[in-house]
């Protein structure tokens, strides 16, 4: 991996993470624990105590939520 794109990683992750404090508690634990902890839809269910479907329909919200956030940046990080 080149250094620039190392920055880009870095760059994007750190976008992320500032948009993800803006989704709502329930739609952010269940991002995390699918998308980024790689729990499928019912162990992340189980965790926190709701249906799989309840999982679902928030992990939809909040993948839109995200998309619809991060459109406007360009993904590059650091400079060329």
């Amino acid at each position: 991996m080149t250094d620039n794109n190392v920055l880009r990683y870095r760059w994007l992750g750190s976008l992320i993470d500032r948009t993800l404090v803006l989704l709502p508690p329930r739609e952010r634990e269940v991002f995390v624990l699918v998308d980024l902890e790689g729990s499928s839809p019912k162990e992340a269910a189980d965790v926190l105590d709701v249906a799989a479907s309840t999982v679902r329909a928030a992990l939809t919200l909040a993948r839109r939520r995200l998309r619809e956030a991060l459109a406007p940046h360009p993904a590059e990080g650091g400079s060329a």
